[in-house]
């Protein structure tokens, strides 16, 4: 009869034992199942982040496209503005010339002509 309860102890022992076993594997499992699913909205997440990163850096760098675009046309435009001021700049430099020589040419010869009229013969 001592055998009995020690066959039937160990019977229940090894029974106790696997389901305790069996109930901590299913936690495992359940805790792996839950990790893995954290995983996955995690990676879901990120690559969205991704995502919305490479959009905003394609924008940002479309605004940079657009504003080194921007740039040369000022330096284009100041170019040629810098182009048309020179020669205006030039064209009122040499009639300013040309008429500075009219006014000496004119003062000159209202004196020779006021020394010719006004000079004892």
């Amino acid at each position: 009869m001592a055998e009995f309860f020690f066959f039937a102890s160990a019977l229940a022992g090894a029974g106790i034992s696997g389901w305790s076993a069996s109930v901590a594997q299913s936690k495992i499992k359940s805790s792996v199942c839950e990790i893995a699913k954290q995983m996955g909205q995690y990676k879901d997440y990120m690559a969205s982040e991704a995502n919305l990163l490479s959009i905003e850096a394609a924008q940002v760098q479309n605004q940079l496209d657009e504003l080194s675009l921007s740039i040369i046309n000022l330096k284009d435009e100041a170019r040629i503005q810098y182009a048309a001021y020179k020669k205006t700049y030039n064209t009122m430099t040499v009639l300013g010339y040309i008429f500075l020589v009219l006014l000496i040419f004119i003062f000159a010869a209202k004196k020779i002509i006021l020394r010719a009229t006004t000079s004892p013969v």
